[in-house]
């Protein structure tokens, strides 16, 4: 009986570390949860040097590589907000050593390379993430804006139309009128002027107007009203191929 109680004894004593770091551990786990939730609370409020603050404690801590890598999105993402871009590269470089070929944080990478005009990273970037998520409207529009600026407009043309036709298969919303400026300029380049112009049309007549005015050819199409019909009635306008 005495030996019975002595083992039982041992057990719990044995058993003792092992509820104490289930408990702690728990303990821990909450903690950093809570964490998360004030570093996105911080962000969403505009209060991101504290957003910065509390997201760097918690990838300090031994957090589970999910809640790190949320902590590793709101650090980027505060730090872009608060225009300390190179910071942000700095964050988006080392999240992608731990989280390789992460969509977000290659996005947000290819974001940063573009503000700072890194253009030709942007789009290298950009063309990854295409690769391996084909349908991702950020990195097409991104690179649009890419291709527009270092004056392959008609590789813009076409990367503006897979953002446009992507956002409207996701939930039938048209794109921003600004998203039809940027496109018809990129038109314009390609010397799709008809086409640039009645994408601009969408935008408001005065920028049609200006457009028209830039291209003879087109302002002289317009007062003889051989484009009266397709400009002037958004409601008939698509976006063309580029040619």
């Amino acid at each position: 009986m005495y030996l019975n109680k002595l083992l039982t004894i041992a057990l719990l004593l044995a058993l003792l570390p092992v509820h104490a770091n289930a408990i702690f551990g728990l303990k821990a786990r909450k903690e950093q949860k809570q964490m998360l939730a004030d570093a996105r609370a911080a962000y969403a409020a505009a209060d991101y040097p504290l957003a910065v603050q509390i997201s760097q404690e918690l990838i300090l801590k031994d957090a589970p590589r999910r809640r790190i890598k949320r902590a590793y999105n709101v650090l980027g993402d505060a730090y872009k907000a608060m225009g300390s871009y190179d910071k942000a590269l700095l964050v988006y470089t080392e999240a992608l050593e731990f989280y390789p070929n992460d969509t977000g944080f290659s996005l947000g990478l290819a974001d940063i390379y573009y503000t700072g005009g890194l253009i030709d990273k942007a789009v290298e970037v950009y063309s990854s993430v295409l690769t391996r998520v084909p349908g991702s409207l950020q990195a097409h529009l991104g690179l649009a804006r890419s291709y527009y600026l270092q004056g392959f407009f008609a590789r813009a043309c076409g990367h503006f139309e897979d953002y446009i036709s992507g956002l409207s298969a996701v939930d039938g919303a048209p794109a921003e009128a600004g998203i039809y400026k940027e496109y018809a300029f990129a038109r314009y380049g390609a010397n799709n002027f008809e086409e640039a112009l009645r994408l601009a049309a969408l935008v408001g007549r005065e920028d049609a107007l200006a457009l028209a005015k830039a291209q003879p050819a087109v302002a002289a199409a317009l007062q003889a009203g051989r484009l009266a019909k397709e400009i002037w009635i958004p409601g008939q306008l698509r976006p063309l191929a580029c040619r």
